[in-house]
């Protein structure tokens, strides 16, 4: 391996100043740190660390000393010469699946079929129906064509008018055999 002098400072061939950045980046993200939070371990070691050092050690564009190393091992967990390891293709922690978040939308198909079933709804015009429960008329003739779908906030507005809960009318039909 050569090492040439550049700037006064010795660098590889490719231009990079150290031979375990990549090796630190990939165990660092194999364990699901960040660079800041690497950064705050080393701090607590003592080792005065920003985040733009550890980057610049990361993409080789900053030397490493020695105490910095040790420092950086201890950190991740691992002994000194894990960092002297080559690099291989960095396997990142999978990231959690994102809970679904309640529909904000229902579909008009079920809450017609649920509104139909109320005496209260069915024994009334369209405009009646939109003035008793505080919406639009074409919102009420959205939902008797069972068109689209409607807001959770125009539901609630059917279920007061109404005066019946919202479960009520989001609820799906049982399907019968």
């Amino acid at each position: 391996m050569r090492i040439t002098q550049k700037n006064r400072h010795a660098a590889l061939p490719d231009g990079r100043h150290n031979i375990t950045g990549k090796r630190i980046q990939q165990i660092r993200i194999e364990h699901g740190i960040t660079q800041a939070q690497l950064v705050k371990l080393l701090q607590q070691q003592g080792v005065i660390f920003a985040q733009k050092q550890l980057s610049g050690i990361e993409t080789g564009q900053r030397a490493v000393t020695d105490f910095e190393l040790l420092a950086i091992a201890d950190a991740l967990g691992v002994g000194l010469l894990e960092l002297y390891k080559p690099a291989t293709t960095i396997q990142r922690p999978p990231k959690p699946e994102p809970e679904p978040k309640p529909s904000r939308q229902i579909d008009n198909a079920v809450l017609f079929d649920n509104l139909e079933a109320l005496e209260q709804w069915r024994s009334q015009s369209y405009r009646a129906k939109a003035e008793r429960c505080g919406v639009g008329y074409t919102t009420v003739s959205r939902i008797m064509q069972r068109k689209g779908c409607s807001y959770m906030e125009t539901v609630k507005k059917l279920a007061d008018g109404l005066g019946v809960d919202v479960s009520d009318l989001i609820k799906k039909p049982s399907t019968k055999p």
